[in-house]
């Protein structure tokens, strides 16, 4: 613990030293968008857990957690808004750490203490799911690329991402319709795709992907994808737009491609790719004789 304070307190000396402001009225990249959607959630459970005088959760979302999100919007280039993560932060942290926020208040310049400061207060406009299933999605591909690199410790030329088909998202939709309607099953869903014309034809892989897909609804996944279903998220533009940071990450150039249409598969990775989970090929660098 004592090392997480000794980041946080470089954390705040290093926005206080930078100069740099907030502006929350500029166009915020996707990036920002999240940490303002994931601050705005840890200041509502921050806030929850001290009324019902749960303290340890209270520290839990208001800097353990909150300081992993910090790293990796920092990580992923986010800069515009850190000085908004740490006039929050501060505030959140002050009941549990009062004279180092205290220090770290006077730094910015306030001339009132800390304790007489606005507690933050949750803000819904700001929560945005969308955001944070789009980070979701970048960060769950980079894991699966690093652990298919560890497993099999290879070392890549280049790294070859399939989004899903369209008949996938078609039925993700399909299906998260249902569990409106509390009529999800995988013998209903089934019949329905089955029923569209446009989707008979991947009729031997239908039966598959509808079991694995509903049961993940049942074990608790289809709040994400609801969020899917209603964002109309674009995975192959997402992951082209952040292809510059898979391939700092990683050491090499990413491809991105549609399953439907894939410029490149030897190995027929693409029939793998499911929304909200690209499928992955990597290629390995040639050694030299």
């Amino acid at each position: 613990a004592r090392r997480q304070v000794d980041r946080f307190y470089s954390f705040a000396k290093d926005v206080i030293e930078s100069g740099k402001r907030a502006n929350l009225s500029t166009e915020l990249k996707q990036i920002d968008r999240w940490i303002l959607s994931r601050i705005q959630k840890y200041i509502r459970n921050t806030n929850s857990a001290l009324d019902s005088i749960q303290t340890r959760e209270a520290i839990q979302n208001s800097f353990f957690l909150l300081i992993n999100d910090v790293k990796w919007y920092q990580r992923r280039g986010g800069e515009n808004l850190l000085y908004y993560v740490l006039d929050n932060w501060v505030r959140l942290m002050a009941p549990f750490t009062p004279h180092l926020c205290e220090e770290i208040w006077e730094a910015m310049g306030h001339k009132d203490p800390i304790s007489l400061a606005q507690y933050p207060l949750y803000n819904e406009d700001l929560i945005d799911d969308s955001a944070e299933l789009a980070e979701e999605v970048i960060k769950g591909t980079l894991e699966d690329i690093e652990e298919i690199i560890r497993v099999t410790k290879m070392t890549p030329q280049m790294v070859h991402l399939y989004t899903a088909p369209a008949w996938k998202a078609k039925a993700v939709r399909c299906a998260c319709d249902m569990q409106r309607e509390d009529s999800l099953e995988v013998g209903n869903l089934i019949k329905t795709l089955m029923s569209n014309p446009d989707l008979k034809r991947f009729g031997k892989e239908i039966p598959k992907f509808v079991q694995k897909l509903v049961s993940e609804f049942k074990s608790g996944g289809a709040d994400r994808y609801e969020v899917f279903a209603g964002s109309e998220l674009d995975e192959q533009a997402l992951l082209k737009e952040s292809a510059s940071f898979l391939e700092k990450e990683i050491g090499c150039p990413v491809e991105v491609h549609s399953a439907d249409s894939p410029a490149f598969d030897p190995e027929k990775k693409s029939r793998f790719a499911e929304p909200l989970r690209p499928a992955i090929y990597i290629e390995q660098a040639k050694r030299e004789e």
